[in-house]
């Protein structure tokens, strides 16, 4: 599936972050990475407001039901097509700044590589790896020694 404009802007924006945050010291990186944890997605987004706006819609319904009626409907059409398929607000949401999970995601590994986190996981990999081509080496001897 071909990129978007949004999705290129995201991309580009994402990458000067990471670059940003490679040059300067690891507290603000450490500090960057917690706002990351703290950021809200899209998602949450989408849910706080329809949610809130459910909400209005059904205190102020009893004055004038007609308007605060479709505006219900309207916000379940809403939430439905976010369920089903890509958010229909999601490009109005981006222009706004307000990013995917995936979008995030994107942005903590690559502060995650830059801090060495990834290092470490590797390593922890390697070793996990060993320990289990040891276990299964001993396990063969075992089986062909009975």
């Amino acid at each position: 599936m071909p990129m978007s404009e949004l999705d290129r802007d995201s991309q580009r924006r994402i990458d000067q972050q990471v670059l940003y945050y490679a040059t300067i010291g690891r507290d603000e990186l450490d500090e960057r990475l917690e706002q990351l944890e703290r950021e809200w997605d899209m998602d949450r987004w989408l849910l706080m407001l329809t949610s809130g706006l459910s909400v209005v819609a059904l205190l102020s319904g009893g004055r004038r039901k007609g308007r605060w009626s479709l505006l219900s409907g309207m916000l379940g059409a809403l939430l439905l097509s976010n369920a089903l398929e890509e958010p229909s607000a999601s490009p109005l949401l981006r222009r706004l700044g307000i990013r995917t999970r995936t979008e995030i995601a994107r942005e903590q590994q690559g502060l995650l590589v830059i801090r060495g986190d990834m290092d470490a996981l590797r390593e922890d990999l390697q070793e996990t790896l060993h320990q289990a081509l040891h276990e299964l080496e001993s396990e063969e001897l075992e089986t062909v020694s009975h």
